[in-house]
């Protein structure tokens, strides 16, 4: 009975720290990438020690999914830069990095006319 309690102690804290990972790590949940067009009209001054900025943007993956993205910068972005978005549950978006229109996926081209 008790090597029964013990292994199903086990079992049970296994499932727990692997469900941890998948929500505050992102191993496993699919394509994290959302893609955006940086519109300053939508941000906001924000005093969070470092962080400055705060975007409210509209964001697509690239399976057509479409959602509002909230992140924070130290610095004001540049006017009509693409952005691609790092989002996980939970945490948000927790890196973007600036690209080209070139490199952005052919299924997101369409919704981001090159400038």
């Amino acid at each position: 009975m008790k090597k029964a309690i013990i292994i199903t102690g086990t079992v049970f804290v296994l499932l727990t720290v692997a469900l941890a990972v998948v929500v505050f790590v992102g191993v496993g949940v699919g394509d994290n990438g959302f893609y955006t067009r940086i519109d300053n009209s939508n941000v906001r001054n924000v005093d969070d020690h470092d962080m400055k900025y705060s975007y409210s943007l509209p964001a697509v993956n690239r399976s057509g999914k479409k959602k509002t993205v909230e992140f924070m910068t130290s610095r004001q972005l540049r006017e009509g830069a693409l952005l691609k978005l790092e989002i996980l549950p939970m945490r948000g978006v927790t890196e973007w990095d600036e690209i080209q229109w070139n490199d952005l996926p052919d299924t997101i081209k369409g919704v981001f006319p090159n400038e």
